[in-house]
Parts: C-alpha cells; sequence; structure tokens
C-alpha cells in the first residue's frame, strides 16, 4: 500500500503506544571530575531552598565552615551567557540539561563583593538527575577557598528556577534514562499491611508528582483550560470522590481523564474530554509493584511460544489467528487530500500564512510525539535484545529516530506551492494504486487478529456442526466489513498432544501449526458480525458532554472493543485456496468436508467434555473484587482467581528469538507470528529438568496465571487495583476516534465506553488483538484490546458490568450496565443474544450457549440484571 507522503506524518509508526513513558531520576555520572569533590560523601541540605548541603571534604578551617552555611544565593552571583555571542541568559532561558553539559562554556560562579576579599570560587562540576528538565534543577560542584591560608573546601548546592521542557525530554530530543526502584521485603511488608485505598493514596501521591513534572508543574487552568478549574469549584467532586473511591479532580486532571466541566459553584456544566489532538499523549508510567521478584520490567511482556500449564493449553487449542485481505479504494485518504489543496489554496490566495504554519505545525508536533515514542520504545527494545543485538538495536532506533528529525526539518521548508506539489503527487499514487487490476492489488491491504471458539449452532442427527461462533475485537471484526474483501485464512495448533513447555517455532515454521486460506469476493457470504459491540445502548455518550465537546464529538456514539463472528464451514468450503504448514505449500488432502473442515479448525471442540468448554463471569471483578485482590507475597488463596491470556502477534518484535540459535526464523519473523501468552517471561529459559533433579520453577509457578495490574495512570476506582471506566479513562483509543461500519455500511466514529481490566505482564503487539482474557474455571472476563507499553499494562474490555453510580461526580453520567453476551442491562439494546434473534427471527436458532433456543427467557438466572446501582 502506498503511504502518503504528507498526511503520513500526523500519524506514528508505533501506533501501538498511545502513552509515553517519562524517565524517572536517575544521578547522572558523565560529569564527574577526576579528583571528584563528592566520593563517599552523603549531602544534606542547608540554608534556604537553594542552599548548601553537607561539603565534600571537611576542613578544619573556622572561615570555611562559616562561609559554606550560607545559601547559594547569599554567598555567590551566578552569570549565564550564551556559549557563542555571550549574551547574557536568565536560568529560565536555558534548560538544565544544556546547564549540565555546557557548564564550562555557560556558566560563571563569583563570590558576592562582600566577600570577595576573604574567598574566591570555582564552579567544578555539575551534577544532574535524569529528570533535570522536567524539575530545572540541577547541583553545583563548587571549591571555596579561604584566600589567608589557600585551604579549599568542597560544597553542593541545589539551583533551581531552569527552563523545563515537556514530559522532561533532553536536549538532543530524545527522553532520559529511567531509574528502575526495586522495592525491599522490608517496605513491602509495611505496604502488604495498608488497604487497598491506603495503599493507593501512598502510591498516587509519588505519581501525581512524577506527572506533574512531566507537565512542567503547569497549573490545571493552563494545560486544561476548558474545565474551568478553581480549588473551591472542585470542592463538591472531591467530598463525592471520596464516597465512591474515585481520583481527586486534581489528580484526575493532570492524569488526562474525562471530568466535569465546572460552574463557579461547583456545579457541573458537563465533562469535558482531555485535548488529545493538543497534547497527544498523557503522561503514564509503570508501577513498581507490578514488578516484584526481581522481574525486568522491560521483559514482562508475555511468554512467548511456549504453553506452562494444561490451562493456556486448553486455551490454545480453542484460539486461533485470523488474517483478512481486501482491495482499498483510497476513498479517504483522497478525500483528506483534495480538502487539505483546497484549504491550502485558499490560505495562500488571502496571504493567510499564519493558517498555513499552524497546518503545517500540527504535522511537525506529531513527528516531535514520534521521537518521544520511538526514544521509549528504543530503551525498552535495547532492554530485551539479547546481548550480541544490543548495539544492532540501538542503532536501528537512532536511525529512525534521525529520519524522523530529518522529516521535520524537510516539514519546516515547505513552501505554498511546494505543498501542494506533495499533494497532489500522493492523490495521483493513490488514484494509480486504485485503477490496477485485482491481482495486482489483493494484497495491497491485509491485517490479523486473534479470535477464539465462543459458540456454535447445534447439529442435527449426530453430525459435527459447521456454524461457530468466534470472539474477538471490534476493530479484528471490522475488517470483515471492508466492501472489496477478498481473502481470509485461519492458523492454528493443529497437534492436541503438544507437551506442557514444549517451545514452539514460529507459526510458518513449525509442524505443530495449519494455516488454511480462502479466496474470492464470494467469501463474505461465508462469513458474518453476527454482534459487534458498537452503540450498544440507548443512551448516547454526547448527552453528558459540555456543549462545547457536544459540538466537537457531534454523532459520535459509544462502543467496547468486543464483537463475534460467525463463520459458516458448510458455505466456506467451496472457497479453500491454500494450505501450509512448515514451509509445505499445499497441504495434502486439504478438507473439502465442511463437517472434517470445521473438526480440524475447532481442534474437535464439539466432542470435548461440557465441563472443560467456555463460560463466562457472572460477576465482574468491579462487583465482587475479592476474586481478583490477589497476594502480593506468598502463595494465593484458592478464592483468587488467576487470569490466562493467549494470541498470536506478529514475530517481527519476538525478542526471545535469539541471532545465534534462531537465524532461520528471524530472517522470516516479518511475515509470521509467534504464540504469546500473559506468564513469566523467565519460563523461556528453563533448563530440562534431569532424573531425580530439582525442576527449574515450582509446579506453583508454572501453573499460576497472571493477575490485574497496580498501575495507578490509569486506574479510575482508587481501591481496586486494575479496573477503570473507560469512557472515563481513555475514550479515545489510540490516537484518534474508532471508526467502523455501522449497518448502513457507513463509516460511523465511536467512543471508547465500558468497564476495563488492566492486565499486567502482557503487551504484545499487533496480531494478539481479540485474546480472550479468562480465569482458571475458564470463564471468560473479557478481550485483550489496547496495550500501553510505557504503563507495562493492557486495556482488557469487560464483557460484563453491573454499573456504577457516581452519585453526580460525573452529572448525570455512571458506568453503564451491560452484558454483551447476554443483554438485559439498564439502557442495553443489543448484545450476541439479541443479535442472534434479530437475525434469525424467522427461526429460534439454537446454539451450545442456548439449547432451548436463543430467547430472552433462556438466560441463565445468574446473569440476569435486577437493574441495581453498585452491586446489582
Amino acid at each position: 500500500m502506498k503511504k502518503r507522503k504528507l498526511t503520513l506524518f500526523l500519524t506514528s509508526s508505533l501506533s501501538a503506544f498511545s502513552t509515553l513513558l517519562f524517565a524517572a531520576s536517575c544521578v547522572n555520572k558523565a560529569n564527574q571530575p577526576e579528583n571528584d569533590p563528592n566520593k563517599n560523601q552523603n549531602g544534606t541540605k542547608t540554608g534556604k531552598e537553594q542552599g548548601g548541603t553537607n561539603p565534600s571534604y571537611s576542613s578544619d578551617d573556622k572561615e570555611l565552615n562559616k562561609f559554606k552555611l550560607k545559601s547559594f544565593d547569599q554567598a555567590f552571583d551566578l552569570k549565564i551567557t550564551n556559549e557563542y555571542t555571550k549574551e547574557a541568559k536568565n536560568k529560565s532561558d536555558v534548560t538544565a540539561d544544556t546547564i549540565t553539559n555546557k557548564y564550562r562554556q555557560m556558566v560563571q560562579v563569583n563570590v558576592k563583593t562582600e566577600f570577595a576579599n576573604s574567598f574566591e570560587a570555582k564552579l567544578e562540576n555539575v551534577e544532574a538527575e535524569n529528570d533535570r528538565n522536567a524539575t530545572g534543577k540541577v547541583k553545583f560542584i563548587i571549591s571555596i577557598k579561604n584566600k589567608k591560608n589557600n585551604k579549599i573546601i568542597y560544597q553542593k548546592y541545589e539551583i533551581s528556577g531552569f527552563k523545563t521542557t515537556e514530559m522532561g525530554i533532553l536536549d538532543n530530543g530524545q527522553l532520559p534514562p529511567r531509574n528502575e526502584k526495586k522495592v525491599s521485603s522490608s517496605e513491602l511488608d509495611e505496604y502488604i499491611k495498608l488497604s487497598q485505598q491506603q495503599r493507593y493514596e501512598k502510591d498516587n501521591k509519588a505519581y501525581d508528582e512524577r506527572v506533574k513534572r512531566a507537565w512542567e508543574n503547569k497549573p490545571i487552568s493552563a494545560i486544561r483550560p476548558d474545565l474551568n478549574y478553581t480549588e473551591n469549584a472542585a470542592k463538591n467532586f472531591n467530598e463525592i470522590a471520596k464516597q465512591v473511591n474515585l481520583p481527586t479532580y486534581e489528580s484526575a486532571a493532570y492524569k488526562g481523564y474525562t471530568l466535569p466541566k465546572l460552574k463557579a459553584n461547583g456545579d457541573v456544566d458537563g465533562l469535558t474530554l482531555y485535548p488529545w489532538d493538543k497534547y497527544g499523549a498523557t503522561p503514564n508510567f509503570m508501577t513498581d509493584i507490578d514488578y516484584l521478584g526481581n522481574r525486568n520490567r522491560y521483559k514482562s511482556t508475555g511468554l512467548a511460544r511456549m504453553l506452562p500449564n494444561e490451562m493456556y493449553k486448553k486455551i490454545a487449542l480453542e484460539t486461533l489467528s485470523v488474517e483478512f485481505s481486501w482491495k482499498d479504494e483510497f476513498t479517504k485518504e483522497i478525500k483528506e487530500i483534495e480538502d487539505d489543496i483546497k484549504n491550502i489554496e485558499e490560505w495562500k490566495s488571502a496571504s493567510n500564512k499564519a493558517k498555513f504554519d499552524e497546518y503545517i505545525n500540527t504535522f511537525i508536533d506529531h513527528k516531535l510525539q514520534e521521537i518521544k515514542e520511538l526514544t521509549a520504545e528504543k530503551e525498552q527494545k535495547v532492554a530485551q535484545a539479547h546481548h550480541l543485538d544490543k548495539e544492532a538495536t540501538k542503532e536501528k532506533y537512532d536511525r529512525l529516530i534521525a529520519e524522523v528529525q530529518t522529516k521535520i526539518e524537510e516539514l519546516k521548508k515547505l513552501t505554498y506551492e511546494s505543498a501542494i506539489k506533495i499533494l497532489k503527487e500522493e492523490k495521483a499514487e493513490f488514484e494509480a494504486e486504485k485503477g490496477k487490476s485485482w491481482d495486482e492489488r489483493k494484497k495491497s491491504r491485509r491485517s490479523f487478529g486473534t479470535m477464539w471458539i465462543m459458540d456454535y449452532e447445534l447439529p442435527e442427527h449426530g453430525k459435527y456442526p459447521t456454524k461457530w461462533y468466534f470472539g474477538t475485537n471490534s476493530h479484528v471484526a471490522k475488517l470483515m466489513k471492508e466492501p472489496s474483501l477478498n481473502a481470509m485464512s485461519l492458523t492454528f495448533i493443529n497437534n492436541k498432544d503438544v507437551g506442557i513447555m514444549h517451545k514452539f517455532r514460529i507459526t510458518g515454521m513449525d509442524n505443530n501449526f495449519t494455516r488454511l486460506s480462502w479466496q474470492g469476493q464470494k467469501m463474505k457470504e461465508s462469513i458474518d458480525t453476527v454482534f459487534d459491540a458498537v452503540d450498544y445502548l440507548n443512551t448516547s455518550p454526547t448527552q453528558y458532554l459540555s456543549e462545547k465537546d457536544k459540538k466537537t464529538y457531534n454523532g459520535v456514539e459509544e462502543m467496547i472493543d468486543f464483537a463475534i463472528i460467525e463463520v459458516d464451514f458448510s458455505k466456506l468450503v467451496k472457497y479453500n485456496s491454500g494450505s501450509y504448514s512448515n514451509n509445505q505449500i499445499p497441504l495434502p488432502n486439504f478438507p473439502t468436508n465442511p463437517e472434517e473442515l470445521a473438526k480440524i479448525v475447532t481442534n474437535d471442540y464439539y466432542n470435548r467434555d461440557e465441563k472443560d468448554k467456555i463460560k463466562f463471569l457472572s460477576k465482574s471483578y468491579l462487583n465482587n473484587f475479592a476474586a481478583a485482590d490477589w497476594k502480593l507475597k506468598g502463595s494465593q488463596p484458592n478464592t483468587v482467581d488467576h487470569l490466562f491470556a493467549v494470541g498470536y502477534p506478529s514475530s517481527k518484535d519476538d525478542y526471545f528469538l535469539e541471532k545465534d540459535v534462531d537465524a532461520d526464523q528471524i530472517s522470516q519473523k516479518q511475515l509470521w507470528q509467534s504464540l504469546w501468552v500473559n506468564s513469566d517471561y523467565r519460563f523461556y529459559e528453563a533448563q530440562p529438568t534431569q532424573e531425580g533433579g530439582k525442576p527449574s520453577f515450582t509446579d506453583e509457578r508454572l501453573n499460576s496465571g497472571g493477575f490485574l495490574s497496580y498501575q495507578i495512570g490509569s486506574r479510575s476506582f482508587t481501591d481496586k487495583p486494575g479496573i477503570n471506566d473507560a469512557f472515563i479513562v481513555a475514550p479515545i483509543r489510540g490516537r484518534e476516534l474508532y471508526e467502523t461500519y455501522d449497518e448502513s455500511k457507513q463509516i460511523k466514529k465511536y467512543f471508547n465506553t465500558g468497564l476495563q481490566y488492566m492486565l499486567r505482564h502482557y503487551t504484545p503487539i499487533g496480531g494478539s488483538s481479540g485474546s480472550s482474557v479468562r480465569n482458571q474455571r475458564n470463564e471468560v472476563i473479557g478481550v485483550h484490546s489496547t496495550i500501553f507499553p510505557t504503563a507495562g499494562i493492557d486495556y482488557v474490555a469487560a464483557l460484563r458490568s453491573e454499573g456504577y453510580d457516581y452519585k453526580g461526580a460525573f452529572g448525570t453520567y455512571n458506568l453503564p450496565q451491560y452484558d454483551l453476551i447476554y443483554g438485559g442491562g439498564k439502557d442495553q439494546k443489543n448484545s450476541y443474544l439479541d443479535s442472534l434473534i434479530k437475525k434469525y427471527n424467522s427461526k429460534t436458532i439454537k446454539t451450545w450457549l442456548f439449547k432451548n433456543g436463543a430467547t430472552k427467557e433462556n438466560i441463565p438466572n445468574e446473569f440476569k440484571f435486577n437493574n441495581g446501582s453498585n452491586g446489582s
């Protein structure tokens, strides 16, 4: 597919990243002098805010000891000049990073005139934390000499007030490196004694300080003026927040949450969304609690190509990778180009250079954001890389960052004429691509995700079912709605006897996987998105918004990232186009019988024992948090749920592959997928157990699943780690509103809504979308939807919510009540059951979930709502 030259600058090559990691403090050792005046010394502040600390060297000189007690401002004059022009500068004009790197050329420290006859001073070194450009602080190490006896003492002073940058970005445009804090055993013991609310308050205090630094300590009125915030106006919200366990207004504002616009008296004047278009990603950080036990946070993204226990194996045997291909008409891209050309021509005619510059600056801002994200990813990928690959990985990202910086410089040079020329060339390329024959273009667009067996139509006369229902994400299923959809393939494990802890290869190079393909425009008759969780409520999210946001988001409805695909193998069997397993093309005996085909693809799921088939969680973890409240130390009680996720991300980021042993797989990893689970990455290096020997890991560890995250930035229920309200925390998935086709086949936009869980240690890249997340009882709790690698979390779209009453904190908005499988929630208008009833209204279809017929009367009692609030 051709890419837009200009409009592409609005998007990042890292579409999976929607938040940006900001670095924690870590002492920079780069500028310490050879005769280090601070070696083996501990400093404590004295004097005022910018006072001195204990000296690096002690002295018996009484005059020096007396002088060193003065604050920096009392003792010295500071002069900063431009390194080239020698023009005088204020501290607020120069970043702390500049001072750290160029203090010898730019900084002069002199003893004040009244002390100049007795003392002289020299700036020996500048010491700084990694977050210096966020705090605007450095430490000067100054040698002070007594002129009478030539005795010298060293003193350290903290100097603040230097220019800060958004997210603490360094002068080279990169994020600073991060320090990983280890939680000691004694600290953990004290932490465990706290209630969940107390833990939140402790963690959130430190978290908010980091977030505010990332915002350059700007007030709320500066970063979110639409809120009309004043401390007095927010009092009412904060009082309610205490009652219903919400973050304070101030904390939520800095985290980018949806918040009520406030009247002077504290009344709600509609909800206001965080201005994503203005600021892009919000600051978001990992939490140390998620990495107890010496976990490497960079590698805690899951476990590749292994199944550590029987539960993962059971899920893997009913989970598939699905790929769709279609011919793109590029209608949207061409329309955008035409609009851009028209606007630029109007600005040129009106000599409106300011408007043109504003247009170009939007592209520049997005490219700067891309540099931040590439820098954050570089830090993670270098840490994950095999030691032989670390330098090459670093060079790769340095090259990518340099390429983006080059594009920024090119953007700055654009004129009316050159911008229009690029856009016209771009339009011509799209139109040329559009005009190519089907055979030339059939691979112009392809995308893949993960789906899993959920239900099937009960067969007659003992036959094997041929109509099956698979759960996945809405953003995966929407690919099926493309008008020019032409091909589909399914990849799955073909060996039910595969061993636990067996190390698979990537899907295209392992005999344990089969890939089947179907092709032709009529193939679409075999597959259908029977349910898509868009516009699933009778209410509209815009009804809760402020007047300004109602206009901005006019017509936008709600969605949850879940859908159900119907596959009719009796029709699909007509369109077989190929099969593949470990470089064998085609496989012999491609199934031509629909029952045989369905049985192979579903791994004979129909004949499983009933108790081993899929179930659903009847009480959400918001309603029953005790089931998700895992212990931070020791064995987990039987009452706590373990969580299991299995998916098929692209192999291109499979950092477990090693150059010296996996060269053949590395050469093809761009083409295939890697089985991925939310287990301990350290299992990958488990040594085979010798007879009579001790296993590398205990059975308890191997049989464990994962848990919800303690991450603070996305937690909207303060006493319940790992749970949030999507509309409050992240109504916009990624960088822009979610779009898909509605029932009339028109593109429509949607807010991300509903209950979400935050799963830790599962952040695989594209292709894993749609992975089911379930507990040890095989009860699905939701689907893996959106990853936040820099925060170390995955958003899981919950399939059921009892709702939550916010007691007016957000005006009339409350977390909705819904069940995406059975329906029946307050104000809910659509579900899987509702869709079956609608599609098969002429006959009552019978499925495994609805053995007596897909009707409202056959909803299990445990899934019926009483429509109460907060725990119905």
